[in-house]
């Protein structure tokens, strides 16, 4: 038995958007992993959140980022 069911235009967007960015995951997943201990990524990362907070008025996200950045970016190294 054969089914047609008729959707709606967004219907049909949603589902498209959300396949692309479930292929989009399984693309980018495996190769963030591989990068996420780098330095160069983490500098990546904090430039792009730097970048983000000047755009807003509050403080909090400053702090948040500030925080962020120390945690990713020592200054001095510390061996376990």
């Amino acid at each position: 038995m054969l089914l047609i069911r008729i959707v709606g235009h967004d219907e049909v967007e949603l589902r498209f958007a959300v396949t692309i960015t479930f292929a989009m995951l399984l693309v980018l997943k495996p190769i963030v992993m591989t990068m996420w201990r780098s330095k160069a990524f983490k500098e990546l990362i904090v430039a792009m959140l730097e970048k983000i907070v000047t755009r807003t008025d509050n403080d909090l996200d400053d702090l948040a980022v500030k925080h962020l950045k120390d945690l990713l970016l020592p200054e001095t190294r510390i061996d376990k």
